[in-house]
């Protein structure tokens, strides 16, 4: 008898990984489920990733023959006949130029990157580092292999782009800035004196440089702590929480890739400390709120989807993993089981002065004389952005002076060009430091080799 089997080979190796996922061999509690009721203990099923998200459409329906045979196991007369059912392709919105570069683009660095298209929604790279090979999976993985990529303390089977929440440090504070404009509270002339340190009782909170008396602006140009603290105190907790909410953070985008273990950022308000610690809520940790510090942490996705929201000047658009909403290749609808055309666009409730006013500030921050930004500005494409360093461990010990694993994140979002942005990216870099000098150049890279693609293609 001649026998056939299906398996995968993953071109790209460990390339978009976390993406693409694995194909394997059904666990029990699958074969007892009733949405497996089509398939064999021997048949390779999507375990993780897109392959899990699109299993059904991807898979397709195994054919049967029921034949009557005598005794001797002669064959009689067929039966039944069903007649096998091929898979569909799916296109993910993927790109994998884009995706090789921003995984070069971390050397041997542990992060995420993701970027979106503010248009469509569609991302366009997705980046958890470390990776791991899908190839290693396909027959079943061996128990020594299984045993490294569990013991490994960088977590590849991690996909921190979705898994993972940080505290996003100074990437919260165009939020704050939007909030504090909108609710009128500060306008762009409110100054504050930032002498490098404010105390408020017992406690002292201090900024990362001597600022003097700044505005808006170049409060955010050059990212004054005390400036924000000052917006914080303004605001309240509960008005910045509601503006962060606006923005897409502390919600879960639902895209599947990893199952139901995808993270919640944590937003917190008053409600929340009160349901969680029954406790009530402190100015100084509004101070701690207002710069992205303290309770307040997201994913990479969240992040990159606040970019994006902030860069079209506040079109909500749904993210997806299909290109062209899955219209072109069968699949008819998104991993959030809505029409992929994304033609329903949802404009949040922010003035368009506000957004321009932030807008300004963000890119004075790439572009601008003192920016912190600068190491993201390009000669190919303008770039707006945002650096924030988020605190692992608290203190003012110089985080080159710590060992690794105790040295702040490194944050940068961006969008690309500044007026209806084609791109935009959230960088992430563990234990990177500055966000200005480890996550911007990353950024910048992936934003220029997506224009330089786009060129070739229009030039052919």
């Amino acid at each position: 008898m001649i026998e056939t089997s299906i398996t995968r080979r993953y071109v790209y190796g460990n390339l978009g990984a976390h993406v693409i996922g694995y194909l394997g061999k059904p666990r029990e509690s699958q074969l007892e489920n009733d949405d497996y009721d089509d398939i064999t203990p021997e048949t390779f099923i999507g375990q993780w990733g897109s392959e899990y998200v699109y299993d059904k459409t991807l898979r397709g329906t195994a054919g049967k023959q029921i034949i009557e045979v005598d005794a001797l196991g002669r064959q009689l007369k067929v039966l039944d006949y069903v007649q096998p059912q091929t898979g569909k392709d799916v296109s993910l919105s993927i790109d994998i130029n884009l995706q090789k570069v921003a995984e070069e683009s971390f050397g041997d660095k542990s992060g995420s990157l993701v970027a979106i298209s503010p248009a469509t929604g569609e991302v366009l790279a997705l980046v958890s580092r470390p990776s791991f090979d899908p190839n290693d999976f396909v027959m079943g993985i061996d128990s020594e292999k299984w045993a490294i990529l569990n013991k490994d303390k960088k977590y590849p089977l991690l996909n921190r782009a979705l898994q993972s929440a940080y505290p996003p440090g100074s990437i919260f504070k165009p939020l704050v800035a939007i909030a504090g404009l909108e609710e009128g509270v500060i306008s762009p002339e409110t100054n504050v004196f930032c002498n490098g340190e404010m105390e408020y009782g017992r406690w002292s909170f201090g900024c990362w440089k001597h600022h003097g008396r700044v505005q808006l602006h170049r409060a955010i140009v050059e990212s004054c702590d005390i400036f924000f603290y000052e917006v914080g105190k303004r605001l309240g907790i509960d008005r910045i929480a509601k503006y962060a909410r606006m923005f897409g953070l502390g919600k879960a985008t639902g895209l599947g890739i990893s199952g139901s273990q995808e993270r919640d950022g944590t937003i917190p308000s008053t409600k929340w400390k009160f349901k969680r610690f029954r406790k009530s809520w402190f100015l100084g940790e509004t101070f701690n709120s207002a710069i992205g510090q303290g309770y307040v942490a997201i994913t990479p996705i969240e992040a990159a989807i606040m970019a994006s929201l902030i860069g079209n000047e506040g079109k909500k658009i749904k993210v997806t993993l299909l290109k062209d909403g899955g219209k072109n290749d069968g699949t008819a609808t998104d991993a959030n089981g809505k029409d992929g055309t994304n033609a329903k666009v949802e404009q949040l409730k922010v003035s368009r002065q506000t957004l321009d006013i932030v807008k300004q500030g963000l890119y004075g921050v790439v572009n601008e004389r003192g920016g912190t930004g600068g190491a993201a500005k390009s000669n190919i494409v303008e770039i707006s952005g945002k650096t924030g360093t988020a605190q692992v461990i608290k203190g003012r010990i110089k985080t080159e002076k710590l060992k690794e694993e105790l040295r702040d994140h490194a944050w940068f979002i961006a969008y690309a060009p500044p007026k209806d942005p084609t791109i935009a990216v959230a960088v992430l870099v563990e234990h990177g430091g500055h966000g200005g000098s480890a996550a911007a150049p990353i950024a910048k890279n992936v934003i220029e080799a997506f224009f330089k693609s786009k060129a070739n293609s229009i030039q052919h």
